[in-house]
This record gives C-alpha cells, structure tokens and sequence, in this order.
C-alpha cells in the first residue's frame, strides 16, 4: 500500500498520493505545510493506466470501460479515454462533424496512431452494426445484384432489389385479382376504372391528375376522398384541442376537482357555465380515446 506524501504522515494514500485528511486539507485551503512535490497530476494519473507496448500495438486502457469504451474523469466529467489521450498527444480534438474512429476496431485502445478523424457516417459504416452490414451487401436475400438499374433507392435512403419489388407487386395484383374473381369481378387496369376504391365516380370535376416524376401517365385521385380525408383530420384535431381544453381547466381547479360531487358549485360559482361545456367535451374526449 502506498504510504502519503506528507511528511510526517503514515496514512494509507487513496489520493494523488495524499491521504483521505491531507488530502482535504490541501484541496479545501492549500494547506502550504502539506507536500506537494509528489502529487499525481491528472496527465500521469492517465498514462498510468495505459498499456503502452510500442508506437504500431494498441494501447489498451487498463481502467473502466463502457460498451468497451474506456472512460476518465477530467476535471470531474467523463470522458472518453481516446479521446483524451489525443488531446494529450495532438493538442486539440477533431471539429465536429469529425469524431474519432478506431481503425484496429478494439475500442478499449487509446494509441493515437490508430485513431482517424472521420464523419458518423463513416464511422457507422466502418462498424458491425446492421447498418454496416446491409451496407457491404451485394446482393438481396434472392441473390440478385444490388447494383446498376436493378437498385432502388428508397426515400428512407434504404436499398431494394428491382426485381424482388416487381415480384411482390405482381404477387399482390393477382392476389387482388384472385379476390375479385370469387365475388364474380375482374380487376381493370387503373386507366380503364369509372369508379374509386370508395364508389365515387371519376368525372371531369371530380378528379384530380397527379404528375409524378418518372412515370409516362398521371395517377387519378377522387376529389371526394380527399375532402372525407380533411374533414375526418379537422375533426379529429377540434377533438384533441377539446381534451387539451378539458386538461387544462381541470388542472386550473384540480384542487378542488371540477368533476367532484359538488360541482358545478365547487368553483364558487366563478366559471360555471365554462366548466359544464368544458366538462362536456372533456367527457366526449374521453369516450373516444384521446
């Protein structure tokens, strides 16, 4: 066990080399008669928990890891033992977006040669993560090439094989077809169709023409649906701004609870006609759900 710097003081160190009382003393005052020449500085405290073999072989960190990350304290916060040992090392830590990649792929190794300054999107994909494995792919589950035009980029930035999403449409166009066919229907081409998935019929003031990017021909919406669509949002929203009303006036008088056996008098009076409706709609929230 190391014994305390202080001279004249035989107590275990627990530290930077002082006991637990010299320790305070000179932390809280400065206690001038304390030695000081010996104290463990945060630098060598943080080398001597590195395992330093050689410039080329990891420096594995010998102190607590998380996630296989080694951590310090410095200046009383966590931080991330690579990260200081390159600030020890080089001076100053990469500009964000830029952060610290292991090369070698041992986290707990703090040896700036095998260190890169990299965005998270390299950093991610350098991994093990799923991410990076999706990303090394080079072929979907069927074994078709995700390359060239048989890849599609999907707006989530994900990848899909062409000939798999043919696939699948066609796959559910006949299923869609084989349906119908047991009610005695046929399923026509979406040119050919009079009629929505609703029963609304497609005329001139009733349908709206969409051009999207890449396609030869516009897709038809119903006018119809769309306005249904608008007034069951506008509805659903004057519900939840009833509820939201409801919440609020209950927590104005929630000591004394409006919805207690005494109302509507529980409010003095005050507001009365404003909590029945109020309680009104706060019940009718409550009966559908939100």
């Amino acid at each position: 066990m190391a014994v305390c710097f202080t001279l004249g003081c035989e107590s275990t160190a627990i530290a930077r080399g002082l006991c637990q009382r010299c320790w305070q003393r000179w932390r809280r005052s400065h206690d001038p008669s304390i030695d000081t020449t010996g104290l463990i500085t945060q630098e060598s405290r943080f080398w001597s928990r590195v395992d330093r073999r050689g410039e080329h072989v990891c420096w594995v960190w010998q102190g607590s890891l998380h996630d296989g990350y080694g951590y310090v304290h410095l200046k009383g916060f966590p931080a991330g033992a690579h990260r200081v040992s390159w600030l020890l090392l080089k001076g100053s830590l990469p500009v964000p977006p830029l952060e610290l990649d292991h090369i070698c792929r041992n986290r707990a190794c703090v040896n700036p040669n095998h260190l890169e300054p990299v965005t998270h999107r390299v950093n991610v994909l350098r991994g093990e993560g799923v991410a990076a494995q999706k990303s090394r792919q080079v072929t979907c589950l069927r074994g078709h090439p995700l390359s060239g035009e048989n890849l599609i980029y999907r707006p989530d930035r994900g990848r899909e094989c062409r000939t798999c999403h043919r696939a699948s449409l066609r796959r559910r166009k006949h299923e869609r077809s084989a349906e119908l066919r047991g009610l005695g229907l046929r399923l026509l081409p979406p040119g050919e169709r009079t009629h929505c998935p609703a029963g609304h019929t497609y005329t001139a003031d009733n349908t709206r023409l969409k051009y999207r990017a890449g396609r030869n021909s516009p897709s038809r919406h119903c006018k119809a649906c769309e306005q249904e669509q608008r007034e069951r949002t506008r509805a659903r929203k004057a519900r939840q701004e009833a509820y939201v009303r409801a919440v609020l006036l209950r927590d104005l008088h929630g000591a004394k609870d409006c919805g207690g056996p005494d109302w509507p008098d529980c409010c003095g009076g005050i507001y009365t006609a404003e909590c029945r409706r109020m309680r009104e709609e706060s019940e009718a929230a409550y009966a559908i759900g939100y």
